[in-house]
């Protein structure tokens, strides 16, 4: 029987064989790696073809290296055209949907001043009560008496309301039922309107103060040099003859006597006549002719506090450290309001500490209670004309 066992030579010849087969490969493969690929043409497919490999020299003698082949120019690749998807921004936003808020089924319809009534008041006290806000505002005494039978709530102030509660228009509010943090501090209750605090919710207040440009340079200045006009920080130096000053459009008397008693230095009640000047002008009216240009405007902080950042104009507002006139904002339920179960649960969520605070910052007021200042940016509360020193808060009053 033969032996499997392969003899010496042939051993020999199969391992001169796989050298020879080894050492070609390795060649090919280190030659192949040199060789610059040349680029595919721009329109050509995306399949990828290669040159023909030759066949393998026999075992007897090693294959020469073959020279590498003559690379035809690549043609000039077509010019490509670039288009691109729209960016986000460019599209049209998507648009969010209106939160989901739960209801009731009613209604309440809350008279406010124009410009007050955000729309996220609105939303907050339906999301905690499930009843709808509707917002109706008033700009004038006639349009606030025309809308109050059909109200629900009101937003009035300190001497509308002692006009209402007069007229016994005004419904007694369950203030001692309301939570600790939501009450008023006593400083704004118990007031002449209002003495035992049954009929209006303070949520803010603001006092009366002026603003004015200040003139750059004296009507005959020194040589060389632009002399300043003073500036104005009293009542009293609105007094003087020939000053130009304009309150807004349907101030009353009783606001103009009491601010020129104050700037007298006289008792509330004194009824000396105060100017024709402080009588006859509005802010839309032009300065008379012989005055000077500039005009002193007299408003709420709450109304002049938009002046200090109008672009272009370097409005100063003033609130004279001789005191001013206190205007306490109020929420109160009509007598005639048609459903008043709903307007006491609706008013409780309007005098919630943080709804309070957010609604006297948009609207340049001061809080009335402890809970909501607590909530108040801390710089906020370092403004003078927001929350002015106690001495000046001392020699506050009331317009009557």
């Amino acid at each position: 029987m033969a032996s499997l066992v392969p003899s010496a030579p042939f051993r020999l010849v199969a391992l001169t064989l796989a050298l020879t087969l080894s050492f070609t490969g390795c060649s090919r493969a280190e030659k192949t790696a040199e060789e610059p690929v040349a680029p595919a043409p721009a329109a050509a497919s995306s399949s990828v073809s290669s040159a023909p490999v030759e066949a393998a020299a026999p075992a007897s003698s090693p294959a020469p290296t073959p020279a590498a082949p003559e690379t035809a120019a690549a043609p000039a690749p077509a010019p490509v055209e670039i288009t691109s998807a729209p960016h986000p921004s460019d599209s049209a936003p998507t648009p969010v949907p209106a939160p989901v808020l739960p209801t009731n089924g009613e209604t309440l319809h809350v008279l406010v001043p124009a410009g007050h009534g955000p729309a996220w008041l609105a939303e907050a006290v339906q999301k905690e009560t499930g009843t709808k806000i509707v917002f109706v505002t008033y700009a004038t005494a006639a349009e606030f008496q025309t809308a109050l039978p059909a109200a629900d709530l009101v937003s009035i102030d300190d001497r509308q309301a002692a006009e209402l509660i007069g007229k016994q228009q005004l419904r007694p509010l369950p203030l001692d039922a309301a939570p600790p943090a939501a009450r008023p501090a006593p400083e704004f209750l118990h007031h002449y309107y209002d003495p035992k605090g049954l009929y209006t919710w303070p949520y803010g207040w603001t006092l009366l103060a002026f603003a004015y440009v200040p003139e750059t340079a004296a009507a005959t200045p020194a040589p060389g040099k632009a002399a300043a006009a003073p500036a104005l920080r009293a009542w009293k130096e609105l007094t003087k003859p020939g000053q130009f000053v304009t309150f807004p459009a349907g101030t009353d008397d009783a606001t103009r006597q009491a601010l020129w008693n104050l700037a007298n230095n006289k008792l509330p009640a004194d009824t000396e006549a105060f100017p024709e000047m402080w009588k006859a002008h509005t802010d839309a009216d032009p300065a008379p002719t012989g005055l000077p240009p500039s005009v002193v405007r007299i408003d709420t902080v709450a109304a002049l506090h938009s002046l200090k950042s109008k672009p272009g104009e370097a409005w100063q507002v003033v609130l004279p450290a001789e005191g001013s006139l206190l205007r306490i904002h109020h929420w109160a339920i009509p007598a005639t309001a048609p459903k008043p179960a709903l307007s006491e649960a609706a008013l409780k969520s309007l005098v919630n500490p943080a709804a309070a605070a957010r609604l006297a910052v948009e609207d340049d007021l001061g809080v009335t209670q402890p809970e909501a200042k607590k909530l108040l940016p801390p710089a906020l509360l370092l403004d003078p004309l927001l929350y002015p020193a106690h001495p000046l808060l001392n020699n506050t009053r009331f317009v009557r």
